[in-house]
């Protein structure tokens, strides 16, 4: 006869294992695969004489130099006379990995060099619903480059342009805080 005090430790043990087996990984998928676009600036909210191209095709896999895998990752590329900018969106499983990815986009995107990264006294945005974020620009010769990167539960976005007559501080601090409120109420999405 099995004594009831195993039994309870066996049937917390089987109940356990079923929990996270069978729910957790259905809760842990924020954005399903291909549903990444709701994400993306449109470039009517660019300032006139924009224009955007795909960064290429959307992916899945493990990211370049130790990243953690990824559900998805899609870029876009936005361009001006004089100027560029980019965004890229990465969905991960777990927070955890996200959280893993925006510690490494933070090393790869404000990598130390000649210049160094500083909060210009120009960005005055605060994001509404990141978990965590980092803007920061550094001058490249004339001209000053400008990043975010930003984790927003299960997704880690990057975003980037230098600021000149094309884009100025003004529109880029918009479009920081169009991306944010856009991420934000995406991903409160039932």
């Amino acid at each position: 006869m099995i004594k009831p005090r195993v039994l309870q430790i066996v049937v917390i043990a089987v109940v356990g294992i079923c929990l996270s087996a069978c729910i957790l990984p259905v809760s842990i998928n924020a954005l399903p695969p291909n549903d990444l676009e709701g994400l993306f600036l449109e470039i009517s909210e660019f300032p006139e004489g924009w224009s955007v191209d795909a960064g290429g095709p959307a992916s899945s896999g493990q990211a370049p130099f130790g990243g953690a895998e990824y559900l998805e990752q899609k870029s876009l590329n936005f361009y001006a006379e004089d100027n560029v900018a980019f965004q890229d969106i990465r969905s991960f499983r777990r927070i955890v990995e996200a959280g893993d990815e925006f510690e490494r986009q933070i090393r790869i995107r404000f990598r130390e060099g000649a210049e160094v990264w500083v909060v210009a006294g120009e960005i005055h945005f605060r994001s509404i619903g990141a978990d965590r974020y980092r803007v920061a620009c550094r001058k490249e010769g004339s001209s000053t480059y400008c990043v975010m990167v930003s984790q927003y539960k299960f997704a880690v976005i990057s975003f980037g342009a230098r600021i000149n007559s094309a884009l100025e501080y003004d529109e880029f601090n918009n479009l920081l805080a169009i991306i944010d409120t856009r991420a934000s109420e995406y991903l409160e999405r039932p």
